[in-house]
């Protein structure tokens, strides 16, 4: 604690304080001030009477990394007299002795990991506390039997404490900690809240986790808004209703309420505080001349509307106003915004607070981003309140259940995304999803609806696509036209009326409307088991339905390489939505234009070559073109794994060949028309003979050339041959020379190494990419500088997880797998102010950003950014030699960018414009007068980018990309 100097009130002390400092001066409290920390006072640990200790990261925060030892954090006192001027990105052990004043800094780089049954014997740094001393917290939750961990000095078992392993009791949490220097190891036990749920009629009963505010008191607060009458619930201790208060009888309470219910767990009391009304708000403001305009309620008290302000009074402004008539409105006086532009505003009925969004539809070239992949269930809980765990998914533990990750974690860590570089955001599947396991959103059972166990109470998806904009980053969604979950499509019955009904012989007493049984069925997330009469019923009804209207597809066999690809299911639990069929297009187009008009700036189309080409461009290319606008970017998943462009051979299920508008007219119009004419078309593509060839992607020479769109269907793809070719670089690389002149523009592709399904192949059982760090680092420089728009998949940036198997779907934890949470590997605060540029990060997110892999793809990030030619340029290897070499160039109205390119090994380019030409790695000069440079790249994953009048030198050196 930092004591004020002599106060008048504690005179005694004063003069206790003086006397030690004119004498030993070992009361003294001394601060590190420095770059690392914005030259705020951080208190320095105490070792002895005499010396202090710190260890601080430097990471390129000022100009010059340097730093003052200052006493009481006042600069009143400071050491030395000119800053401390040290080498940057790097960590350092500083000594202070308080005698000498003598200032000792070394480098400090050791780590000590921890690994153990836990964490299933892998790597997991320890936290530096000071001095010789790490910890780690660890939750031993019955993965092995004896629950035990070690302490690993170099992540390879060669130093490791202690000999035998250290022993603890199961199904604690323990904080371990370490001392390097005499190897001692102590275990202890750290209290674990109790749990305690709240369920009710506005959870659907569901579990959502309480708050503790204390050691025996919970919260909640709860919105009950007519979702089933009457309003009620309970608290359940455990989740499964085993023990519950009331212990009989539920909790009943006022409807169209916002109550905060607080639980004792020791007395096991209940009580209910009202705290808000749900009522109608009205907005009103110049767009509607002040007349009433009543607000949706989105759930737990908030309010939203959207309004256009076109001039119609000055100042465009707004009021909120509760009965209609004036008498209470906020605020006072009116709420000013910009005139002629359009806001969304969401009240808090609660807090009456006013947040404005403004919206607007975003637009350019999408080869400008770089794409940053994540698993939003896996990436970071932001919400343990609407965790749940999946039905299937009985061997992921309760401390990691399937749904896990949420748009409110999501939010929180945008910062870290875009501090790595990254200007957009491709995220799994969002809408209704109901099966077995169903945590990853591709079995949606209602396209329409958000799955509300993304949200939070004020974070809708809306809340992810507004702060998403807000950071000057674009959201890209996936989407799944192919098929339904196992129950189907629930908007998709729409045959049976409301008094038809149904009974059983069995239970004369039991009848049910058919829409009852089509809508509760998957609704609640519920798994019923019906009689047999009951069961064969429902079934007959859905039979007797889709044979009605061909909503589904019924093909029943299945040929991976034939027709059938596109007609029948591709798994038990994705029954296959009939995509020809007009009432099933139209619906999948208004829903999908609902989320474009929430502001959603690109697609990315899952299982595309299971639906037939045809269907694409008569149907839904042209319509969500038509909503987004012609720069809305939408991308396709063509699963083609095969070494090749052409899947074996086949047009029709390859990647190019869904980067083609149609050439030839079929009949289109009906159900029956369109299946004939998609039948048909697949038999006019079935071999590569007619297939038609760009130059898009191509220089003419050194010339940029206006490319020829007029053929493109306005879907890209990602790159399949280049993912499946990415154990090595090289193989990519070669596809994509050889295969390029069958896309209609392959700058357009998407271009990954593995993803949430695949690995390249040769990895075996399907692995994160698992082939050495500098391999990774190579695929990177060429991801990053080839034609494409790079994309990285969530953990990449450290190898997460590397090694382990992708996906055996409910058949192991999902922690033993690539699609683990990645939470704790970003825990932390982060200051943001550009892409790729940030400071004062804390937490494990400091170590994950030093990674020399995230510290790379930071670097590559800035350098794409920097050079117009690596985002947009048409590429040449005319001219070039080198394993991996070529030149690329873009040129609009504004911007001539000319660069030249080699990765991992150098390379001589001929026949190239003289001028003036400058590395954007090393910041190396060359002036070419006779047409011919030669690049000199030392080392695998290393790369040198010549730009002709180039910006120089951008980042820093790092591991890879270095002189």
């Amino acid at each position: 604690m930092k004591t004020a100097l002599c106060p008048r009130t504690h005179l005694l002390f004063c003069f206790f304080y003086i006397t030690t400092l004119f004498t030993s001066q070992v009361y003294g409290e001394w601060f590190f001030r420095g770059t690392p920390n914005n030259w705020d006072a951080t208190q320095m640990t105490m070792l002895d009477a005499n010396n202090y200790e710190i260890i601080q990261e430097f990471n390129g925060e000022e100009g010059n990394a340097r730093f003052k030892i200052d006493r009481n954090g006042d600069w009143a006192e400071s050491y030395p007299s000119q800053d401390y001027i040290i080498e940057d990105f790097k960590t350092y052990r500083i000594n202070f002795n308080t005698i000498s004043k003598e200032i000792t800094v070394r480098e400090f780089n050791d780590k000590w990991y921890f690994r153990g049954t836990p964490n299933a014997w892998n790597t997991a740094e320890m936290t530096h506390v000071g001095g010789d001393t790490y910890e780690y917290t660890a939750t031993f939750n019955g993965q092995e039997s004896p629950a035990r961990f070690l302490i690993d000095h170099f992540g390879d078992f060669s130093e490791r404490y202690p000999a035998t392993d250290f022993h603890v009791t199961d199904f604690k949490t323990y904080k371990i900690t370490f001392n390097a220097a005499t190897k001692a190891i102590t275990a202890d036990e750290v209290w674990t809240p109790d749990t305690w749920y709240f369920r009710g009629t506005p959870n659907a009963w569901n579990t959502a986790e309480m708050t503790r505010v204390s050691a025996n008191t919970y919260e909640y607060v709860a919105t009950f808004n007519g979702e089933e009458s009457p309003a009620r619930f309970l608290i359940d201790h455990f989740g499964d209703f085993s023990e519950r208060y009331p212990a009989v009888n539920d909790q009943l309470v006022t409807d169209d309420r916002i109550y905060k219910i607080t639980f004792n767990s020791d007395t096991k009391a209940i009580t209910t505080e009202e705290i808000g009304v749900i009522e109608p708000w009205y907005f009103r403001g110049t767009p509607n001349n002040w007349n009433t305009a009543a607000m949706t309620h989105t759930g737990n008290g908030f309010y939203e509307y959207t309004a256009t302000f076109n001039g119609e009074e000055s100042p465009a402004r707004f009021l909120i106003d509760r009965y209609g008539d004036f008498s209470e409105r906020y605020p006072i006086p009116d709420y000013e915004v910009t005139d002629n532009k359009t806001y969304r505003i969401i009240f808090d009925v609660v807090t009456k607070d006013i947040t404005v969004t403004e919206l607007g539809a975003t637009s350019g070239d999408f080869r400008e981003e770089t794409i940053y992949f994540v698993m939003t269930t896996r990436f970071y809980d932001g919400d343990s309140a609407n965790n749940m765990k999946c039905w299937d998914g009985s061997l992921n533990p309760n401390t990691d259940p399937a749904w896990r990750g949420d748009f409110k974690g999501l939010i929180e860590k945008l910062d870290y995304i875009k501090a790595l570089g990254f200007s957009a955001i491709w995220i799994t599947p969002v809408v209704k999803n109901a099966s077995g396991y169903d945590y990853h959103g591709y079995h949606a059972i209602d396209h329409t609806k958000v799955d509300f166990r993304y949200e939070s109470p004020g974070v809708t998806y809306q809340t992810l696509i507004d702060e998403v904009h807000a950071r000057g980053m674009k959201i890209i969604q996936d989407i799944v036209l192919n098929h339904s979950c196992n129950f189907g499509e629930e908007n998709l019955y729409p045959m049976f009326t409301r008094s038809e009904t149904i009974s059983f012989n069995e239970d004369p007493d039991v009848a049910m409307t058919i829409n009852d049984v089509m809508g509760v069925l998957p609704n609640d997330y519920l798994t019923l088991v019906p009689n047999a009469q009951f069961g064969a019923r429902i079934d007959a009804m859905k039979e007797d339905f889709n044979d009605t209207e061909f909503i589904y597809h019924h093909e029943k066999s299945l040929q991976w390489e034939g027709y059938t690809v596109q007609t029948a299911q591709i798994a038990g639990d994705t029954v296959d939505l009939n995509t020809e069929n007009p009432t099933t297009a139209q619906y999948l187009i208004d829903a999908y234009n609902g989320f474009i008009d929430m502001g959603v700036d690109a697609f990315r189309v899952d299982t595309v070559k299971h639906i037939s080409r045809l269907s694409f461009n008569n149907y839904y290319l042209p319509a969500f073109k038509a909503r987004g606008g012609s720069d809305f970017f939408i991308f396709g998943e063509i699963a083609s794994r095969y070494r090749q462009v052409w899947n074996s051979g086949i047009p029709a299920i390859s990647t190019p060949f869904y980067t083609w508008a149609e050439t030839q007219s079929y009949p289109w119009g009906t159900r029956v028309e369109n299946e004939a004419s998609t039948f048909q078309h697949w038999q006019d593509n079935d071999t590569v003979d007619n297939e038609p060839t760009s130059n898009n992607h191509l220089l003419f020479g050194n010339d940029y050339h206006a490319p020829d769109h007029s053929l493109n269907s306005g879907m890209a793809q990602i790159d399949f041959p280049m993912h499946w070719n990415f154990q090595y670089a090289n193989d990519a690389f070669n596809v994509a020379l050889g295969g390029d002149q069958w896309y209609n523009d392959a700058t357009y592709n998407v271009t990954y190494v593995d993803s949430h399904d695949y690995a390249p192949d040769g990895a075996p059982e399907n692995q994160r990419f698992a082939q050495p760090q500098d391999s990774w680092a190579e695929n990177l420089s060429l991801m990053f500088t080839f034609r494409g728009i790079p994309c990285l998949y969530y953990g990449s940036e450290i190898e997460f997880k590397k090694g382990h198997v992708i996906d055996v779907g409910p058949n192991a934890p999902l922690e033993n797998t690539g699609r683990a949470y990645f939470g704790s590997h970003i825990e932390g605060s982060i200051n943001v102010t550009d892409f790729g540029e940030y400071s004062n990060v804390t937490g494990e997110m400091a170590n994950t950003l030093n990674h020399p892999l995230a510290q790379h793809i930071r670097r590559l990030n800035l350098i794409r950014r920097a050079i117009p030619a690596l985002q947009k340029g048409q590429y040449s290897t005319e001219g070039v030699s080198g394993s991996m070499a070529f030149k690329r160039r873009f040129t609009d109205g504004s911007t001539d960018s000319f660069a030249l390119i080699a990765v991992s090994s150098g390379a001589t380019f001929n026949g190239i414009p003289n001028g003036t030409y400058v590395d954007a790695i090393t910041g190396d000069v060359q002036n070419v007068g006779g047409g011919s440079l030669t690049a000199n790249v030392n080392g695998k994953g290393n790369l040198k980018v010549y730009v002709l009048n180039g910006p120089g030198k951008i980042g820093v050196d790092g591991t890879y990309l270095k002189p």
